[in-house]
């Protein structure tokens, strides 16, 4: 399947509506579930998201072990909550995304969020999803009261978006 391509201004217009979307504390102990829904909307439109594990001050080479641990953990059904990141976020061709906009990969470094330097490690989405549900050692800041709320949004931003109507800044308007 050809990868679909996202434009800088494109880029911009996501960023704008998913920071419309964030519900309250998103980034303090939302991210994984903010992610799991953009990426449902990136793929709904034919583009092909990757989930990102980031650490801000971990080593690369234990970072890397992570996505295999934590799949040996969805098997024995043992605790995550050693291998709970510090952020979640999406890469879209050249673009990551979290709740507070986008960034690009310039010379290694993405300004996104409040993390300036970062290791990231691509995971699947059934890996996120576990993290998600065995959330014990998230951040406690984010209610998970609000993930329906948040998937709410989501699914209209998806119906304007298949209607043809929005344009930057709608989903709250509609």
């Amino acid at each position: 399947m050809k990868k679909k391509l996202l434009d800088l201004k494109l880029a911009e217009k996501f960023a704008n509506e998913l920071r419309l979307i964030a519900t309250e504390n998103q980034n303090l102990g939302g991210c994984g579930c903010f992610a799991r829904e953009a990426f449902n909307f990136f793929t709904a439109f034919g583009y092909n998201p990757e989930i990102i594990i980031v650490s801000c001050n971990g080593n690369p080479k234990e970072l890397e072990h992570y996505p295999v641990e934590i799949a040996k953990r969805m098997i024995t059904n043992k605790s995550v909550t050693k291998y709970i990141p510090d952020h979640v976020i999406l890469k879209v061709n050249r673009f990551y995304f979290d709740s507070d906009g986008y960034g690009t990969n310039k010379k290694g470094i993405v300004r996104i969020g409040f993390y300036k330097n970062w290791i990231g490690v691509k995971i699947t989405l059934p890996v996120l999803e576990y993290l998600i549900n065995n959330h014990r050692g998230w951040n406690k800041d984010y209610h998970r009261k609000n993930n329906k709320i948040l998937k709410d949004k989501f699914k209209k931003l998806i119906t304007i978006y298949n209607n043809k109507i929005a344009k930057p800044l709608d989903i709250m308007a509609a």
